[in-house]
């Protein structure tokens, strides 16, 4: 697994790592258990960026296929993204504070 520091991010609450890889997957680690969850797929090539908004509901990932990945999460049901492309606005999407990237 390749990656850098833009492209790994702790889910506010500190339960939750995410990675972004450059075979276009983002790869989720619980950090209570030391389990990986399921990846997540999409991206058709090496991710750019990851992180979480700052209520830690949705996971967003950014790749050099300029497309912006906004998965929602719900415990109960599987990750969906929503996707944007460059052409796209993506105001009024919460992507919270990305001061840190």
């Amino acid at each position: 697994m390749s990656f850098s520091a833009g492209r790994r991010r702790l889910r506010p609450d500190g339960r939750t790592l995410a990675v972004g890889c450059q075979d276009g997957t983002v790869r989720r680690f619980d950090l209570r258990s030391g389990r990986e969850l399921p990846p997540l797929t999409g991206h058709a090539v090496g991710i750019s960026l990851v992180g979480f908004t700052a209520d830690g509901k949705s996971l967003y990932s950014f790749s050099a296929d300029q497309k912006l990945y906004v998965w929602a999460a719900d415990v109960n049901r599987d990750w969906r993204p929503k996707t944007f492309t460059g052409d796209e606005q993506t105001n009024g999407t919460p992507l919270g504070n990305t001061a840190d990237r």
